[in-house]
């Protein structure tokens, strides 16, 4: 059983068009983590970590 949890996020991402209809992105995207009790992922608590996903993408455009 798991619990759905909604936080707050920044993200800053960049797209680049290539020819061809080709693009090139990068996005950062920090995640904002609730709760200090470190013991919690063990007994099934609601401490969750900060995060930092980073994300390189290629896209063809039709």
């Amino acid at each position: 059983m798991s619990k759905t949890s909604i936080r707050p996020f920044i993200a800053l991402g960049y797209q680049y068009l290539l020819p061809y209809s080709l693009s090139i992105g990068v996005e950062a995207q920090y995640i904002f983590g609730t709760g200090n009790d470190v013991y919690a992922p063990y007994y099934g608590g609601s401490y969750m970590p900060n995060m930092l996903n980073l994300s390189l993408s290629i896209g063809y455009h039709f």
